[in-house]
């Protein structure tokens, strides 16, 4: 659906998806929450950790 944008509704969507992602960084305790969860399934994945 993307893929057939005209050039001003992808100008529109990536400036809505670039506004989400400052949104969530601005979550510090969710990012926080996010990374711990990606470092421990890292550890799993590669046996290191808990």
């Amino acid at each position: 659906m993307i893929k057939s944008f005209s050039a001003d509704q992808r100008r529109i969507y990536n400036d809505w998806r670039n506004r989400q992602a400052k949104l969530k960084l601005l979550d510090e305790v969710a990012l926080d929450n996010q990374m711990k969860r990606l470092e421990a399934t890292m550890a799993r994945m590669f046996g290191g950790g808990v």
